[in-house]
């Protein structure tokens, strides 16, 4: 099983990078879009072997944990083209701010993942981008398409700001169609600030 702790787009945020989608989609010959329902950002990844006994470990020991831990805002920054280093872009995403909250929440999986010896250690990224996964390419590319989406991106507005009060347990399931993904458990956030 394919494993990972998500958060999902407001509503507002959601609209708002379907729309980033919609502006680019005469490139929709080079580029394959992520299903609106989709969308996520990615916290933590699991690993690619976590066993049925393993998630309800996970699940049950961050539970308490991610119950005690304050709920945050995040910050849209800016939609890329590829990331830093690719000399040919393989993705198209909307970065999020760093914030305290998904540093915690990264320290407090950390420290749950540690006490479960049967669970595949996965090496975290020290400095990770976090993003939501707009479109991936799926054909070659030439200068001229990279400049036109990259040109494309560069005005858009997005929703600037949303709260997280919730995040997901989540199983990535691989079909022809596409990845599909499984809410394994919901966790909420306590101490709600917006509250």
């Amino acid at each position: 099983m394919r494993a990972f702790l998500a958060i999902y787009p407001s509503t507002n945020v959601l609209n708002s990078l379907i729309e980033l989608q919609s502006s680019v989609k005469r490139f929709k010959k080079y580029l394959r879009f992520t299903r609106s329902e989709n969308i996520h950002l990615t916290i933590r990844f699991l690993g690619d072997i976590v066993n049925e006994g393993s998630i309800g470990l996970i699940g049950k020991g961050l539970k308490e944990i991610i119950s005690q831990t304050p709920s945050f805002d995040l910050r849209i920054k800016e939609s890329k083209f590829g990331f830093p280093g690719q000399r040919w872009p393989s993705i198209l995403y909307t970065r999020v701010a760093k914030s305290e909250g998904l540093d915690r929440l990264n320290q407090v999986f950390g420290k749950v993942q540690g006490n479960l010896g049967d669970v595949e250690q996965v090496l975290h990224e020290s400095d990770p981008i976090y993003h939501f996964t707009i479109a991936r390419v799926n054909s070659r590319l030439n200068n001229q398409v990279v400049t036109d989406i990259r040109n494309k991106i560069a005005g858009i507005e997005l929703w600037r700001e949303f709260h997280v009060n919730k995040i997901f347990l989540l199983e990535s399931i691989f079909r022809e169609s596409g990845p599909e993904y499984r809410i394994v458990s919901s966790l909420h956030l306590g101490l709600d600030k917006k509250a």
